[in-house]
């Protein structure tokens, strides 16, 4: 059997991962069980990770978690990724909130 060199199974990153851009910051809308699982994962790769959660118990819950830090609404520094951990009702107001430190707009991928 051949081996894969294109691989780095050690980060579960998946084929030719060294082609990805690096993600260095990222912002999570939504600290709940799917938000502030994400979150966490992205920490676990040294990823900068700012949360924003309507609230305050949860956002206070997954950032002592270690998921994060709560999103500066003065830093406008945008994110590399972000992600929308929230029930899709709510959905159009957290993309049109410019709380999202530099995202400033929320292009939704069609569906096939």
């Amino acid at each position: 059997m051949e081996e894969r060199t294109d691989v780095d199974d050690s980060r579960g990153a998946g084929a030719d991962a060294r082609h990805r851009p690096r993600v260095h910051r990222a912002t999570v809308i939504g600290a709940g069980l799917i938000g502030t699982s994400i979150a966490l994962a992205l920490r676990a790769r040294d990823v900068d990770v700012t949360l924003s959660d309507p609230d305050a118990a949860s956002l206070r819950l997954a950032c002592d978690l270690g998921a994060g830090r709560p999103l500066d609404e003065s830093d406008a520094r945008p994110a590399d990724v972000a992600v929308i951990a929230a029930p899709p009702a709510v959905i159009p107001a957290s993309c049109a909130t410019p709380r999202t430190g530099g995202w400033r707009t929320c292009t939704p991928t069609p569906r096939a």
